[in-house]
């Protein structure tokens, strides 16, 4: 199911069914909070929706959603290996 949503994410944006700020808004946070699924190859499929988006993305967008997005990642993985 996960496979087919990321691939169903990415033909909405190219085919530009919503405007890219409103994709930005609210699919792109659900892109993001995927790439972290335990099963490698969905985490892989939404990395490759992601690389896909982001250089049709404005760079606002970017630094708001992704740049938080990573930090909260790196802080969750840098919480776990202290453990």
């Amino acid at each position: 199911m996960q496979l087919a949503a990321s691939a169903t994410f990415l033909q909405i944006f190219q085919a530009n069914i919503v405007p890219t700020q409103i994709y930005g808004q609210q699919f792109l946070p659900i892109i993001l909070n995927s790439l972290d699924n335990k099963d490698p190859d969905v985490g892989e499929a939404w990395l490759e929706t992601l690389l896909q988006v982001i250089p049709m993305l404005n760079k606002d967008t970017i630094r708001k959603e992704v740049n938080t997005a990573l930090s909260l990642t790196t802080r969750a993985v840098s919480k776990t290996s202290r453990m």
